[in-house]
């Protein structure tokens, strides 16, 4: 490695390289520090995949330049694990690889995406101790458990793990000025970052026709709590009959009961030929989806969860240049102006959400050009390249400390 070359190795729980949000933020910001010159090995903490249905199954290998590995020479999970034993022997046998890979090709960094207060530390503790001249850096993307799922404050204990793990902390990168605040109480140092929801832009710049036709499209989870998706199809109800006959396409999966909940939803509006539920799309095909509907949805309520993070999908949706109808939550009134660059609605209602849906069909023409202020935004603000920049000066700034 040369001064200008690092040597990064990053630890998360999430598939790779098929997956969620955190699987694609993953990859973009990866992408970019690749193509700035650096070398990139994603460490998978333990197995990802159900037996039911298997995205990822090769164990190792390299996508978009960016090297990864699981723990076991196997992605597939095992349905009941003692203790989840499985997934901690993963995070014990991915730090001794991590050793002896570092002896003998030293990591310059190791981030560190995951906020679980046990590992966390165990982490950090281990990587300051045992690779010597190893940089650490937490990057995450939202609160941390219980904040992000119940709203409720971080117990004191937890709160002194992190203070441990902290301790052996040499940077920190949040996704949000929220975030950024909240961990700022917590890690003293100044080596901080904030770096936005990052998106590849230039993988929407074409796409191929998809079966469907005339429709508005969610990409995403479809947990309830999280993206809203049972207001979106309570407002997609009141206007499904003024939009040119546009069916709501659902991509994406939620556990079992939030999809009956969803599905009894659609029914009970006398939805059930007008609502797809199309299921989980791959990567590869998401700019295909998203490039070929009418208008691109995220009906996101307002929740802890919302206020630290920022929504990776929204960066896509912007990327296509396709009409936006988004929330007004979080930071994303930061960088959208509503019927400047997308339809901005306000959460939790679904008059404001079904209001905003109907701008965009009451005059397409004119919903398009706010589409391309959109897509103008994206490659601004968010593109990949742009953030990965920040990203290498603010390591290389801190290794030469």
């Amino acid at each position: 490695m040369n001064d200008k070359q690092m040597n990064i190795a990053i630890l998360c729980q999430y598939p790779f390289p098929i997956g969620y949000s955190g699987t694609n933020r993953i990859i973009s910001y990866s992408r970019g520090l690749v193509e700035l010159g650096n070398s990139v090995t994603v460490y998978v903490l333990h197995p990802t995949e159900s037996r039911r249905k298997v995205f990822n199954e090769d164990y190792k290998g390299e996508y978009l330049g960016i090297k990864y590995q699981y723990p076991f020479r196997q992605t597939i999970k095992k349905e009941r694990s003692v203790f989840k034993s499985r997934e901690i022997l993963g995070v014990f046998k991915t730090l001794i690889d991590l050793r002896s890979r570092h002896k003998r090709n030293k990591y310059d960094w190791v981030f560190i995406s995951n906020d679980n207060h046990i590992l966390y530390p165990i982490m950090s503790f281990f990587i300051k101790t045992f690779l010597r001249g190893s940089k650490v850096l937490f990057i995450t993307d939202e609160y941390p458990e219980p904040i992000r799922s119940a709203g409720r404050e971080l117990p004191n204990y937890r709160k002194q793990l992190f203070v441990f793990g902290f301790y052996f902390t040499d940077a920190i990168i949040t996704m949000t000025n929220t975030l950024d605040k909240y961990y700022g109480t917590i890690y003293k140092k100044d080596s901080r970052l904030i770096v936005p929801m990052t998106v590849e832009t230039n993988r929407f710049d074409s796409y191929s026709p998809v079966k469907y036709k005339d429709y508005i499209a969610y990409v995403g989870n479809l947990e309830i709590s999280k993206d809203g998706v049972d207001i979106l199809i309570e407002a997609f109800s009141k206007v499904n009959k003024s939009i040119n006959n546009c069916k709501l396409i659902l991509f994406g999966e939620a556990i079992e009961a939030d999809l009956a909940v969803l599905k009894k939803l659609t029914f009970d509006l006398g939805l059930k030929d007008k609502v797809v539920f199309a299921g989980k799309v791959e990567r590869a095909k998401i700019p295909d989806f998203l490039g070929n509907a009418k208008a691109l949805v995220l009906a996101r309520g307002n929740s802890a969860r919302a206020e630290g993070g920022f929504p990776t999908k929204l960066g896509e949706y912007l990327s296509t240049g396709k009409p936006v109808v988004v929330t007004d939550v979080g930071e994303i009134g930061k960088y959208l102006k509503d019927r400047d660059s997308a339809f901005i609605a306000e959460p939790d209602n679904v008059d404001s959400f079904a209001a905003k849906m109907l701008e965009v069909f009451d005059d397409y023409e004119r919903a398009l050009v706010v589409g391309d202020k959109g897509k103008i935004i994206a490659k601004e603000a968010f593109d990949y390249l742009v953030q990965s920049r920040r990203i290498d000066n603010f390591l290389k700034n801190i290794r030469n400390i």
